[in-house]
């Protein structure tokens, strides 16, 4: 029998209500050792709370974020759970899935380049049925647990296949290195005999984007907004190769 996958959810105290309505759409998941499931409420009387987190944080194969302005604005989700996760990434040991459960400026977090659920990204809160937001999220984990579940049976070694080459690109864009993306795109399209002009159109708006921001003549914001949609067109690119 497999091993239990490990799942941490990673949410703001203010969501409390989400994080328990989610708990028991898994339930079924936990009582039959499909996943090990951990949340804060775990911690023990005594326990030193930010050891477990980390250490729980360290072990998980993959890690729920319960998406919302609470958990956005909360300094220790940013600066340990979202960091040890995304550091884990990089190394490809865990995986990520965000859950927008209240409306949120997602667009101006990590977590905007990850595809979330429920479907086309509507925060749990504006479904009329609630109940049938988490029966997506829920399905939306199990197709999760299954590509983890195939991942570990095969163990693979990293090559510069199709599947490598997108889940590095959007790790990069996660972690704010588009322009190591786009290099990695050009570089993989020139040595697969690719069309780049895609990608060369990026490039050429990203460096634009760029001069503007060095020469202080694009706000902040304006910034954010086409560097955005200057991910969203990697994306594109990367997921049709």
């Amino acid at each position: 029998m497999s091993k239990p996958v490990k799942i941490f959810v990673s949410y703001s105290h203010k969501d409390k209500t989400f994080k328990e309505e989610l708990v028991e759409f898994l339930s079924p998941m936990k009582r039959n050792a499909t996943i090990d499931l951990w949340t804060d409420d775990r911690i023990d009387p005594g326990e030193l709370w930010d050891d477990e987190i980390k250490n729980e944080l360290k072990a998980a194969d993959i890690v729920i974020f319960l998406i919302s302005p609470s958990f956005l604005n909360s300094g220790y989700i940013e600066r340990v759970e979202i960091k040890e996760t995304f550091d884990r990434l990089q190394r490809k040991e865990v995986a990520i899935m965000p859950v927008r459960v209240r409306p949120s400026d997602v667009r101006s977090s990590k977590l905007s380049a990850f595809q979330a659920l429920p479907s086309n990204s509507i925060p749990v809160s504006k479904w009329d049925d609630r109940d049938s937001a988490w029966l997506d999220v829920t399905k939306g984990l199990k197709r999760m647990i299954e590509k983890h579940k195939a991942a570990k049976t095969t163990q693979q070694p990293a090559s510069n296949n199709n599947t490598d080459i997108k889940l590095q690109v959007k790790q990069l864009i996660a972690t704010g290195k588009t322009k190591k993306a786009i290099e990695l795109l050009l570089n993989y399209s020139q040595k697969n005999g690719l069309d780049d002009n895609s990608i060369i159109l990026q490039s050429s708006r990203f460096n634009g984007l760029s001069r503007e921001q060095n020469i202080g003549i694009i706000s902040n914001e304006n910034y954010s907004l086409s560097l955005n949609k200057i991910n969203a067109a990697l994306l594109s690119i990367v997921d049709d190769i």
